[in-house]
């Protein structure tokens, strides 16, 4: 048995991606849990290594590596949701909502919008928490207005 590790060509690798593409829509779209979909995923991706004879220590190191690389974003994304989860707590977004619907122009949402999103951003150190907090509350306020949501969404995502 040849246990020379193959490369793959360009055919197969687009092939290999699309089935796993496929699955996971195919199994969402059927009401599977997204989990077992991400698995069954998994599953082609490791039945494509072993077409292609990659030594599973080599799989590992690269799995370790690459988690280690999106580590920072990990932990900011669960920092960012502990801060949102305090904000909506503490009622600082529903504030920022009514006073914004009180005070603000509709005329002026959409810089306004990405200025708020833009300095908050700045000032807490994450795009994830300016549109989680400042765009949640931009977006609440656009939704009660006739200003188009996604516009607002926009000017939210461009700030931050």
């Amino acid at each position: 048995m040849n246990h020379e590790r193959k490369e793959p060509t360009t055919l197969f690798a687009i092939v290999s991606f699309l089935v796993i593409i496929a699955i996971l829509i195919i199994m969402i779209n059927m009401g599977c849990n997204t989990t077992l979909s991400v698995f069954s995923g998994v599953i082609v991706s490791v039945i494509t290594t072993r077409l292609l004879n990659i030594p599973w220590n080599e799989v590992e190191r690269n799995i370790i590596k690459t988690a280690a690389e999106c580590m920072p974003t990990f932990l900011i994304v669960i920092m960012v949701g502990m801060l949102v989860g305090i904000w909506m707590a503490g009622g600082t977004v529903p504030t920022l909502m009514y006073y914004g619907m009180q005070v603000e122009s509709p005329k002026i949402l959409v810089p306004l919008a990405f200025v708020l999103c833009a300095l908050t951003s700045e000032f807490t150190g994450t795009s994830f928490g300016s549109v989680a907090t400042m765009g949640l509350a931009m977006v609440g306020i656009a939704s009660t207005t006739s200003i188009p949501v996604p516009l607002v969404v926009g000017a939210v995502v461009s700030g931050a």
